[in-house]
């Protein structure tokens, strides 16, 4: 059976209050268009995709511009609300030639344009950047969500200059934003929402596996985990498993295959969400072994809610990303400290109920889109 957090009692009507003025208005400025340079993968960016469906499933009309690659393609959403819509960006093959640059980014433009054009007021929301020549000739966004790589456009650039609000995932970038747009940034913790789906059984794991494990659910690129902290951790406590349940990019795979000779070393690939969190039943104590990555300088290790919803203890190491969650974790920065830290991990104080659910509150899709629309919640 699945032992996770139940929601108080009174959870689904204060989010219904903090929602309803954001609702409205919203559904003012619609449609809400987004634009992002990630594919709408429903099952995997469940992150930036949750504000997309949250409007959407209340009958606001949602724009999604995916502006990754030129080809065209029609994106598989599975359960889609019919006021969502996802549209390709116009581009044109080699763009980033000469007078074939220049001329895509002027069909891209127009063609975002074009779904702006369709309300009166619309909201333009800007995800994870935009080459700043087309954000020049773009009208100025709403908002601008930097997510995970801060450097994607500079503070004093085009897209950041134009744009009336800047909203950063943690305090390393809303410091760097705030030196050249104080005014204007502000931090907001990314949108989660609390699961509601969890599987009850996974595949059992290798009869030959430690007892004791710990583990990291979610995906995960090769240059965002500390490998060599993994293979140390391996070699060093062989009565501790290791458990990775996640997609991951090609580096990952190559990293992972490396990994693969131990026999307390355990990867899943890709699940869909609620098989993925079913895995959190047989891990003991969270382990996020994060790397220093210059790409995910701006991000917040959203993990952090699943494993405290199943009362897991959190053990990781301290990056931009994991700066802000020193209340909730115990950081360890090499082997003595892992060791220290798992000789006692039975006795790290769990996180109260008050001070998850009120995690939870701050990354809920919906306060996050009521703080967009200056609800005070």
């Amino acid at each position: 059976m699945s032992q996770h957090r139940r929601p108080p009692t009174d959870w689904s009507s204060k989010l219904d209050g903090a929602w309803g003025h954001a609702r409205a208005f919203f559904r003012k400025r619609s449609p809400v268009v987004f634009f992002s340079n990630e594919r709408f993968w429903e099952e995997h960016g469940f992150v930036q995709r949750s504000l997309a469906y949250a409007l959407a499933n209340e009958g606001i009309e949602v724009i999604w511009v995916d502006g990754a690659g030129w080809r065209s393609y029609t994106p598989v959403v599975p359960n889609r609300p019919a006021s969502l819509r996802v549209v390709k960006a116009l581009q044109l093959p080699m763009r980033r030639v000469g007078v074939l640059g220049r001329l895509s980014r002027l069909l891209e433009a127009r063609s975002v344009k074009s779904f702006l054009a369709r309300g009166k007021d619309p909201f333009f929301w800007v995800f994870g950047g935009m080459a700043e020549e087309l954000a020049e000739k773009l009208p100025p966004a709403d908002v601008y969500s930097v997510f995970d790589n801060p450097y994607a456009n500079l503070p004093d650039a085009g897209l950041c200059r134009h744009a009336k609000a800047i909203v950063c995932q943690n305090e390393y970038a809303e410091k760097l934003f705030a030196t050249r747009a104080g005014d204007k940034t502000r931090r907001l913790l990314p949108p989660v929402e609390v699961p509601r789906d969890v599987a009850e059984s996974v595949t059992s794991l290798p009869a030959t596996f430690p007892k004791q494990v710990l583990g990291y659910v979610g995906a995960f690129l090769g240059e965002g985990l500390d490998f060599e902290f993994i293979e140390e951790t391996l070699v060093q406590f062989p009565q501790w498993g290791i458990l990775l349940v996640g997609r991951t990019d090609e580096a990952g795979e190559a990293k992972v295959q490396k990994l693969s000779k131990f026999p307390n070393f355990h990867r899943v690939g890709w699940q869909s969400r609620d098989r993925a969190l079913a895995y959190w039943n047989v891990i003991d104590v969270a382990f996020f072994p994060y790397g220093e990555s210059m790409g995910q300088d701006g991000a917040f290790a959203v993990k952090i809610l699943e494993a405290l919803y199943f009362n897991k203890p959190v053990l990781c190491t301290e990056v931009p990303k994991t700066q802000d969650l020193n209340e909730y974790v115990g950081f360890v920065e090499n082997i003595d400290e892992l060791r220290t830290a798992l000789e006692r991990w039975q006795e790290i104080p769990p996180v109260s109920d008050e001070e998850f659910w009120k995690l939870a509150w701050e990354m809920d899709p919906r306060v996050h889109l009521a703080r967009i629309a200056g609800v005070d919640v």
